[in-house]
């Protein structure tokens, strides 16, 4: 399944410190760091005569009354006769995605898989992938709107002339000749299709008839010849082109269909939209000077690989297709080397980038997580000549990676992985069509490193003809999750339900189904249930699945909570009442859970990064606010220990970058920073946490070629160069708990302030960065160390407290936050002290210490004489006199160039009730220090 999620058909060094970043020195990436025997990167051939490409689309033709038919001449007899001896034919070429109208011949001018209902009546669903008319006038800005035409014969393929992605979209779509009403005749299509021909001799060209498919909803006979016409129209336009100079020699014509019809085992010719063969398998007919002629390919090719092949023929590149060159069938191709697509801009990298992957092939689809033992990486790579999912690791503490290992055995494709991690086990799922049909399959990694086999998850079920309730079930891209050791896998079944499988000790895996909509393909309004890109995420015994839904004319945004790790699941609610949301992704940690999604109207752009989060499990929302306003697509989320993140591909400098939100306070204020600074195509960020470092990996072309880059933050809090910060207030706070917020910071930065409809945009408008006072050096281990530069001591100070006033019950966690300063650099702190009593003695009362230079945190005992403590910012202990408990799981601690800031997670005792004053101190590595200061007072109930 390629959805709103399309890209995602797609890692090493230590220590991004963004607001330092002037301070990395840009290396050249070399090609001889691919590895040995790495060849150089093929050159495209330079000696294709086709100008033209016309690709034309016969709606709904089944491959029996076509070229699979005993006697294809009965049928289609000026291509099997005339046409066919001249050219190359596939016949095992397949629609592995949807297989209907909009989403078939989306598939086929994008070479993405596209699930997406049909667009008719108001509803409207463009492709989500660019379309190769949009990869062609990006080439060649030279070529007018006028010379690139989509001519169709359905309304339900009037949108098929540009997609919604932020890189591409109308500005570089082909002209439009529509269907004047549901469906028009084939004769009518070829009518307008020949004054676009007089009247603008395009260069490239899709053609839609229509009426094939119409007919077959009707009767055998409206069928038949509505084939034989259309059968025709493809000859007429044949000749047409070879009678005209500007044609002549120089085009190259694609014929295939969107999809065909059940076959008679499955329910005949009348109906589509399964995944038997008739409805899937398909054809397709090429003619060109540059096309093998009389020539038939028995190799297993798709829909998907029509785009590509379209931007090879015409020398344009088509870097976010899945598919692949139809190559076997075009002279020439491969005389240089396999035509792949050429560098984007710039080969360079930052030093906190380091390159993961060295294959030949490419490779997609990314996602990594992490634990004890370190990073684990899993992806997609086709050097074998097929998709498969392959898997490497990276120890914690190393700098280096594992070898590979194959996961997948499909011999076809596999696609979409998921990973996660619980405790020192490594979960996977993907997407496989090993067994002719796609299924889902699981395997699990020891903390020994030893491999299960392959489990089957879920598999595919083909429609029963026989039966007319039973509908085809395609699995899709699967989620994964693990809560508290149970494994989860959420999987969209194509058609039209949701399912999640619990993983039992004997290996079975039991389903819930989640959504399960109407028989019908239509409910009311024009509704169809259609779940897909989905996110999952889980926390201290729940889970919480989110789903992309059509519901009446648009996406929407759905969700459900899983009780006792989905032993039960609550009622299915929607996440946003607004419309045109996709691409949703989530993370959990500490009883806080986050979501974030794109935001794309069919009105247009601007594509907002929109993020919601609950401190109540998901039962209470804050309103969605809008961390960026425009240009994003494809967001990831993790959490962590008093921190989130959220990575995104982000269009505002043109071509894709990975941008990097993290947020120090649980999602109530945010930072953003760059990630990738090569000036290439960098797209499908995975984002995952372990203690305090985010990992992000991408894929990026890069010479040529593909490759899967990670870089790795440590220092997450706000940098030098001062990035505005979004605050979000959440719709509900829980009872008895304070929201962070820092008011105190002494340099100003630009703090963006919600408005009244909670719809606050992180927008930062300052990008130039200033010298940085601190130059980060990376060791030869990849840690980049801070040096900075101090000439003569200066003292801290106190910062402030918050809330600085207010009162509270004993035996519930409060949180403070308290900050401080060392003008010589944060790195200058040794001690933080934060008291909290009826006086200033050190008996009797909370006196919490936290040490920046080994991150760990103290408390004084019940007579003030000795600390206690010495535990870890992080760890799941809690330290403790008679006054008071410190959380320290739940503590979260920021820096930034001058100052340190501390949010306790504090629980008051019962005997320590009564007003208290709230202090600080502060000591730097030279002995200076601050008085005990008065900051605030508090009232413990």
């Amino acid at each position: 399944m390629q959805t709103r999620n399309s890209l995602r058909l797609g890692v090493v060094s230590f220590l991004l410190i963004v607001g330092l970043a002037v301070g990395f020195a840009h290396t050249t990436s070399l090609t001889a760091s691919l590895g040995s025997g790495s060849p150089d990167p093929p050159l495209r051939a330079a000696t294709y005569h086709t100008r033209n490409v016309f690709v034309v689309s016969i709606d709904g033709l089944r491959g029996s009354e076509a070229f699979d038919a005993p006697d294809p001449a009965l049928f289609i007899p000026n291509m099997w006769n005339h046409l066919r001896p001249l050219g190359s034919l596939y016949r095992n070429f397949y629609n592995l995605g949807a297989t209907w109208t909009t989403p078939g011949n989306h598939t086929i001018v994008d070479g993405c898989w596209e699930v997406t209902p049909n667009s008719e009546g108001n509803r409207y669903f463009r492709p989500a992938c660019p379309t190769m008319f949009e990869y062609y006038r990006y080439a060649n800005p030279q070529v007018p709107q006028s010379k690139v035409w989509a001519v169709v014969g359905k309304s339900n393929c009037d949108r098929v002339h540009y997609s919604w992605h932020p890189m591409y979209g109308e500005e570089y779509g082909a002209s439009l000749d529509p269907s004047s009403q549901s469906d028009r005749s084939d004769e009518a299509t070829w009518s307008a299709m020949r004054r676009v021909l007089d009247d603008h001799h395009p260069s490239l060209v899709f053609l839609h008839l229509g009426e094939v498919d119409h007919a077959g909803h009707e009767n055998w006979g409206w069928y038949l010849e509505a084939i034989r016409d259309a059968d025709s129209i493809v000859y007429e336009l044949w000749n047409r082109i070879q009678s005209d100079p500007y044609y002549r020699d120089q085009t190259t014509m694609l014929v295939t269909t969107d999809h065909g019809r059940h076959d008679d085992e499955h329910g005949g010719f009348h109906p589509h939209s399964g995944i038997c063969e008739g409805c899937k398998r398909l054809f397709l007919l090429a003619i060109g000077p540059d096309i093998e002629v009389g020539a038939e390919f028995s190799e297993f090719r798709q829909q998907i690989d029509v785009c590509p092949t379209v931007g090879e023929l015409l020398g344009f590149d088509t870097p976010l297709v899945a598919g692949h060159v139809l190559g076997e069938m075009i002279l020439g191709y491969g005389v240089q080397g396999q035509s792949i697509p050429p560098a984007a801009g710039r080969s360079t990298a930052l030093q906190h980038e380091s390159q993961v992957t060295v294959s030949l092939g490419v490779v997609e689809q990314p996602d990594a997580a992490a634990n004890g033992q370190g990073l684990h990486l899993v992806w997609v790579d086709d050097r074998s000549g097929h998709r498969e999912v392959y898997y490497k690791m990276r120890l914690a503490g190393s700098s280096g990676w594992s070898g590979h290992r194959q996961l997948s055995s499909s011999g076809a494709e596999a696609r979409a992985p998921a990973i996660a991690c619980d405790g020192d086990t490594v979960h996977v799922v993907w997407q496989d069509y090993a067994s002719g049909n796609w299924a889902i399959y699981y395997r699990q990694r020891t903390a020994a490193g030893n491999w299960s086999e392959a489990s089957l998850v879920a598999e595919s079920v083909v429609e029963d003809g026989g039966d007319p309730g039973m509908r085809c079930e395609m699995t899709m891209e699967p989620a994964l999750t693990v809560c508290q050791g149970q494994v989860l896998v959420g999987v969209p079944l194509m058609s039209d339900r949701l399912r999640v499988f619990r993983h039992a000790a004997d290996g079975s895996w039991t389903p819930r189904t989640i959504v399960s909509s109407p028989n019908s393909e239509h409910v009311p309004t024009y509704s169809k249930v259609l779940p897909q890109a989905m996110a999952m995420a889980s926390d201290d015994g729940f889970c919480f699945l989110f789903w992309q839904e059509v519901l009446s004319l648009d996406w929407v945004l759905k969700r459900t909570r899983g009780e006792n790790c989905g032993t039960t699941w609550s009622a299915r609610d929607r996440l946003t009442y607004s419309r045109g949301y996709h691409d949703v992704a989530a993370a959990a940690y500490g009883g806080w859970l986050h979501t974030t999604w794109v935001s794309s109207p069919y009105t247009g752009p601007p594509h907002a990064l929109l993020y919601s989060r609950s401190s109540t499990r998901g039962r209470e929302w804050s309103e969605p606010v809008a961390l960026r306003s425009g240009g994003c697509w494809r967001p990831d989320a993790a959490a962590g220990p008093g921190f989130v993140a959220i990575a995104w591909e982000d269009y505002r400098d043109g071509l894709p970058a990975i941008y990097l939100g993290t947020s120090i306070d649980d999602g109530a204020s945010w930072n953003e920073r760059r990630i990738s600074y090569a000036e290439n195509f960098c797209v499908e960020p995975a984002v995952t946490i372990a203690g305090d470092t985010v990992s992000v990996v991408w894929r990026e072309l890069r010479d040529g070629t593909w490759r899967i880059r990670l870089a790795q933050v440590s220092d997450i809090e706000p940098g030098p160069t001062h990035t505005p910060t979004v605050t979000i207030t959440p719709a509900s706070t829980p009872t008895g708990t304070a929201t962070p917020t820092d008011t105190s910071t002494p340099t100003p930065t630009d703090t963006l302030t919600p408005t009244p409809t909670n719809t606050p945009t992180l927008t930062p408008t300052d990008t130039s960065t200033p010298t940085p006072t601190e130059t980060a050096t990376p060791t030869p281990t990849d840690t980049a160390t801070l040096t900075p530069t101090v000439a003569i001591n200066h003292p801290p100070t106190n910062g402030s407290v918050s809330p600085s006033s207010g009162s509270g019950p004993a035996g519930q966690i409060r949180y403070f936050t308290t900050t401080w300063f060392a003008p010589d650099g944060h790195q200058d702190l040794k001690a933080c002290t934060f008291h909290i009593g009826a006086n200033k003695s050190m008996a009797n009362n909370a006196m919490l210490l936290y040490n920046p230079q080994t991150n760990r945190i103290r408390i004084r005992n019940n007579t003030g004489t000795k600390w206690w403590g010495n535990r870890l910012v992080g760890t799941a202990t809690v330290i403790q006199n008679n006054q008071a408990k410190v959380h320290c799981a739940l503590i979260t601690v920021s820096r930034s160039d001058n100052m340190i800031q501390v949010t306790w997670a504090i629980e008051f005792k019962p005997a320590f009730k009564g007003s208290k004053n709230l202090y600080l101190r502060a000591k730097d590595l030279t002995g200076a220090k601050t008085r005990l200061q008065k900051k605030g007072t508090w009232r413990i109930e």
